[in-house]
Formats: C-alpha cells, structure tokens, sequence
C-alpha cells in the first residue's frame, strides 16, 4: 500500500530487488515506512483488541443452535 511497504509477486525476483534498492537508496523513505509500519501493528494488534477477538469467537461457538462438535479449526485465522 506504499504506507508500510510494497507488495512484490513471490515469483517476480526484480521487483523485489528494485524495491530494495529503492529501500537502500532512500534511507528516509526506509526509516518512515517503518515507523509507519510499527504504528499500525501498535494500533491493530493490541492485547485488548486480540482477547476481544477471542472473546467475540467464544461468543458465536457458544451461542444457541452452535454445533456441539464446534472447535479452533472451524473458525477463521481472523477470529483466532
């Protein structure tokens, strides 16, 4: 999204390396990508919003009408 990073194809291995030489050849770009990308994580992925998560998937397994045999696998990796 250009905010936090690049996106590069896994099977493309010059647009990785352009992206890093870009990376390596603007230091600040590097440095504010970066810290952009720790204020997301920080913002995102905070112990309240995780166990409220986990909270929320418990709710929906236990609800009434939930299958009996419901589990872990059943949910999404979001909701895990």
């Amino acid at each position: 999204d250009r905010e936090n990073g690049w996106l590069v194809h896994p099977e493309r291995p010059a647009e990785l390396a352009r992206a890093l030489r870009i990376l390596l050849d603007t230091p600040q770009l590097a440095r504010q990508l970066g810290a952009n990308a720790r204020r997301t994580i920080e913002d995102r992925y905070t112990w309240e919003r995780s166990t409220d998560a986990l909270r929320g998937a418990y709710l929906r397994l236990t609800r009434k009408g939930a299958p009996a045999d419901a589990s872990m696998e059943n949910l999404s990796l979001a909701e895990r």
